[in-house]
């Protein structure tokens, strides 16, 4: 049925994949108006949350169908179709909005993501290359030029990025550095004695995060993954390892090469993982970012509540993550945040946990206990109060916008005595006074 309706928007064309077609369901007026309801931070109602995850989808599958001429020329027209008029009715469509998140630029994204990583990376080459004096300086800001040029000189390239494509880039070249120091221990072993290992182990690092980082950017824009799935899978490629981190650490393992095995490994089959779970609850980026926040609260409450002197204590962080995340998906299962939702969320949580921390500077205690509780605690009272907030917003606009028992509405008309006394009283054919009622109810079942 869904895909029966959008049909109606293909029908103009003789192919159903090309690039006219792709930019009217694009365009279609009531996924556009979902667009403009989500850009304004407004919650959805559960029809149309599904609506617009089922359109978005459709158009993800309809532009990866498309020939590379057709994605040329839909790159190439897109802006000159929004100015046209609608076919066969002669008026402007005034519903056409981007669908950039937020109104920001993907491209300046993209300007200040390559700056951040190619500033790391002019850092790591000093340490490589032991460059001193002048040169330490101008390297890393040479660097960050260089990276931030890039969309500028290359612009073929980057036609077509959204959100998606940097989200994919960013997470690709976070994790590069993480899987880059797992390959590194399986290579190389212990580097604490060693500096010619620790160069290499390094390079290593930055190789694998430039690496994966192309490989994140060609990836999201070519399959333009939902924002909430790339949110699902940054997550997971980060508990998960860090579970088995911890199982390695509580086992009394002291080899480094297993551990950088483990760690990749676990890396691989999270992706796996993160899938299943996405595709249970189709999580939208909103619910990932706040999950991920009080996952990061609850893993830090392990921390709190472990002696942390011996390695079987590395449990109690494991557990509680594990605990944190599975309760998190709990109480967003039927709530789809925004992304500012989200975001407001965990900056809400960082400052509350900020505010704890100095406030535990000034107990004059040395217990870890003390230090990592007060914080969490802070922490995960404002987060608290971050979702409740957010998912009762929605409960009622849902509630609102299926009206499932009544539709009530009174009116009092006080005007109307004045109107019957001087029009004077009448009498229906039962006997019956009638004149302007004073006030009315309205109640639809």
């Amino acid at each position: 049925m869904y895909f029966l309706l959008c049909s109606s928007c293909l029908h103009a064309q003789d192919s159903p994949y090309n690039a006219r077609s792709y930019f009217e369901a694009e365009h279609n007026n009531t996924y556009q108006s979902l667009v403009k309801k989500v850009a304004k931070n407004e919650p959805l109602s559960e029809e149309e949350f599904k609506y617009f995850e089922e359109h978005k989808n459709y158009l993800t599958s309809f532009y990866q169908n498309l020939s590379d001429s057709e994605k040329e020329r839909y790159e190439k027209n897109k802006l000159k179709w929004s100015g046209q008029p609608k076919e066969g009715s002669g008026e402007e469509d005034s519903t056409t909005v981007d669908i950039t998140p937020v109104g920001s630029n993907p491209e300046r994204k993209f300007y200040l993501n390559n700056g951040l990583y190619g500033l790391g990376y002019g850092i790591t080459s000093i340490f490589l290359f032991e460059i001193d004096g002048p040169g330490a300086v101008a390297l890393p800001i040479l660097s960050l030029g260089i990276s931030m040029s890039f969309p500028a000189i290359n612009k073929k390239k980057y036609e077509g990025i959204d959100y998606s494509t940097i989200m994919m880039t960013r997470h690709g070249k976070f994790i590069g550095l993480l899987d880059g120091a797992a390959l590194g221990f399986l290579l190389y072993g212990d580097i604490s004695e060693d500096s010619k290992k620790g160069k290499a182990f390094a390079a290593t690092m930055m190789a694998t995060s430039i690496a994966l980082g192309e490989v994140g950017f060609h990836v999201g824009k070519k399959q333009k993954f939902p924002e909430g799935q790339v949110a699902t899978y940054k997550y997971y490629s980060l508990l998960v390892p860090f579970l088995t981190f911890s199982g390695l650490v509580i086992g009394n393992v002291d080899d480094p090469r297993v551990y950088g095995a483990s760690v990749l490994v676990a890396g691989a089959a999270s992706y796996w993982y993160a899938g299943k779970v996405y595709n249970k609850y189709k999580f939208t980026r909103g619910n990932m970012l706040a999950s991920s926040s009080f996952g990061l609260l609850s893993t830090g409450f392990g921390f709190g509540i472990s002696p942390m002197e011996k390695p079987w204590h590395f449990i109690f962080p494991a557990i509680t993550a594990i605990g944190g995340t599975y309760a998190a998906h709990r109480i967003f299962k039927n709530t789809k945040l925004s992304s500012k939702q989200g975001l407001n969320t965990n900056y809400a949580s960082l400052v509350g946990t900020t505010v704890g921390f100095l406030v535990a500077l000034f107990i004059p205690t040395d217990s870890h206990h003390v230090i990592l509780l007060l914080p969490v605690a802070t922490g995960t009272a404002v987060w608290a109060v971050y979702a409740a907030r957010y998912k009762k917003e929605q409960y009622w606009t849902s509630r609102k916008d299926h009206k499932k028992w009544t539709d009530m509405s009174f009116s009092f008309t006080p005007q109307n005595y004045f109107i019957n006394k001087r029009l004077g009283k009448s009498t229906s054919g039962d006997g019956l006074k009638t004149g302007l009622p004073l006030f009315s109810l309205k109640l639809k079942l």
